[in-house]
């Protein structure tokens, strides 16, 4: 990660992802500073952790504190594990899938979404994209 990649990433992930688990609090206030919070950063970066992951286990710290590895699930990369979860996702909005063949290609997104809650939040977004690509085609 490049010093200008990695500022840019921790100013988005504090104006986006801290104001929601401050809850009234002072940033302060938290039971983590900022070591753990350019730890889960770099977490990110790195792509050992998923964004929406990412979001839980900054909650988490805030209720708990510790450091971002306390929390962590392994982000799943293996696209034999996530074709399952493709597959359903896909069986379940056979609607949407049909608008996404027809050009509704924004979709992509929703679906990707799905994959990822569904596999609560441990699915790298990256390959599952590409896996939802591949069976729409």
């Amino acid at each position: 990660m490049s010093f200008i990649c990695g500022c840019k990433a921790a100013a988005r992930f504090i104006t986006q992802s801290l104001p929601p688990v401050l809850a009234g609090r002072a940033a302060d206030a938290l039971p983590f500073g900022g070591v753990e919070l350019g730890a889960l950063v770099a977490e990110v970066e790195a792509g050992r952790l998923s964004g929406a992951a990412a979001k839980e286990v900054l909650a988490r710290m805030a209720d708990q504190g510790g450091h971002p590895r306390d929390y962590m699930v392994a982000q799943v990369s293996d696209a034999g594990a996530l074709d399952a979860l493709v597959a359903d996702a896909l069986a379940k909005h056979p609607d949407k899938a049909a608008e996404y063949r027809g050009g509704r290609k924004g979709l992509l997104g929703f679906f990707v979404g799905a994959v990822v809650k569904a596999s609560g939040g441990s699915a790298n977004p990256q390959v599952v994209k590409q896996l939802v690509e591949k069976r729409l085609s």
